[in-house]
């Protein structure tokens, strides 16, 4: 038997602590508390990370990994392994303090071959299954692996998912690592390279440079997959509650119709904007909506909420305190203040917070005429930096 700080099935009300089960885990925890549809998620815990740091037994992690499948078959009603109907997950780093894109997600976890007949959009995620696990979990290797997109460029998934995890399997072989033999192998291979990213090197600078302790680890997130690819209805978005560059109200961000999170938080793909979406599904927009108001009066913070809608119904994957501009955190700060949601002292702790400085000039660096950009690219943030790239 494990310790029961290993593996935490994540529902309403469940009062597990921050520290323990990541600040993901954490976050859907208080999703569910407020009534958003979240999908069935457990977690191995920043305990188990510790633990298994300790011995980097296999068996031990499959054993805790198991319990957790368990859980999650339970409350769906589904069989880990069992092919297109069965439960399929995303495995999610989420560590007690927030690091984002510094740690590993492997998605479509479970899916396992296809058998002929299976409906696209399961082709779909099992192709970008493949080139993920190869990627993140196998490491094969940039330049191989660019060589094979070129060399199955423009066939279709059905077609090329077969083929695709045969020349994977072959190249896996040729360097010497093992290739997933059922769905626990895949789960248990992305489990323990997500666990294995909290030591990667741009984590580690990411803490370093922010002064978080090395020694509190990651916990993992086990979570049913729901398809934001699955059809014309379905796709991924992410939002903040107010525009984190103005601090204007209403939702700010982006979605993708018939994709993945992954594809918008690591920028593979150009996004459509959050109006577009509004325009189109008004009434998932709406839910979103009014559960980011209920944050921000929960938390007297603005939001930064992922979520996914798969055959026009919303699901929240996750949420956190939005990042600012010091301009917009000043606007924040005192709307927040006239809506009676924090007092003036909190107004003045939020807006400096995120760099508002009142004694400053407002005038900052500027690009001088007739000076040539050396990379073009969408704005994430307000600004303009100089120095070492």
């Amino acid at each position: 038997m494990s310790s029961p700080a290993h593996v935490v099935k994540i529902e309403a009300a469940g009062g597990a602590e921050r520290a323990l089960i990541g600040g993901k885990a954490w976050s859907l925890q208080s999703l569910l508390d407020m009534g958003a549809a979240v999908p069935p998620a457990c977690v191995l815990t920043t305990q188990a990370y510790r633990d298994w740091t300790r011995h980097r037994e296999p068996q031990w992690l499959r054993d805790r990994l198991a319990e957790a499948v368990g859980m999650l078959e339970s409350t769906t009603g589904r069989q880990f392994g069992a092919g297109p109907q069965g439960l399929i997950v995303s495995v999610r780093s989420g560590a007690p303090v927030s690091m984002p894109g510094m740690m590993d997600t492997v998605l479509n976890v479970g899916l396992g071959r296809l058998p002929p007949g299976t409906e696209a959009y399961l082709y779909d995620a099992r192709v970008r299954f493949l080139w993920q696990f190869a990627e993140l979990v196998l490491d094969l290797g940039q330049p191989v692996l660019e060589g094979l997109r070129g060399r199955f460029a423009g066939l279709g998934a059905p077609a090329m998912a077969g083929p695709l995890e045969q020349a994977l399997q072959a190249l896996a072989e040729e360097q010497g690592k093992s290739w997933p033999a059922s769905a626990m192998d895949e789960l248990l291979a992305a489990a323990g390279a997500v666990f294995a990213s909290w030591q990667s090197s741009r984590a580690k600078l990411y803490r370093r440079m922010r002064k978080i302790d090395d020694s509190i680890g990651t916990a993992v997130t086990i979570q049913q997959m729901v398809f934001g690819n699955r059809d014309a209805q379905s796709g991924s978005g992410v939002v903040f509650t107010r525009n984190p560059t103005s601090g204007a109200d209403g939702l700010c961000g982006e979605f993708l119709f018939g994709g993945q999170g992954e594809e918008i938080v690591s920028g593979r793909e150009t996004a459509g904007s959050i109006a577009q979406w509004r325009e189109r599904q008004p009434e998932p927009f709406r839910e979103l909506a009014a559960l980011g108001k209920r944050l921000e009066e929960a938390t007297g913070k603005v939001h930064e909420i992922e979520f996914t809608l798969e055959q026009g119904r919303l699901y929240v994957l996750q949420c956190r305190p939005a990042l600012l501009t010091g301009r917009a955190a000043a606007r924040v700060a005192v709307d927040f203040h006239d809506e009676g949601r924090i007092s003036r002292a909190e107004a003045v702790v939020y807006a400096r917070s995120h760099g508002f400085d009142p004694t400053a000039s407002g005038r900052g660096l500027v690009v001088r005429p007739g000076e040539r950009p050396i990379a073009m690219g969408l704005p994430v943030g307000g600004g303009v930096a100089v120095g070492r790239v």
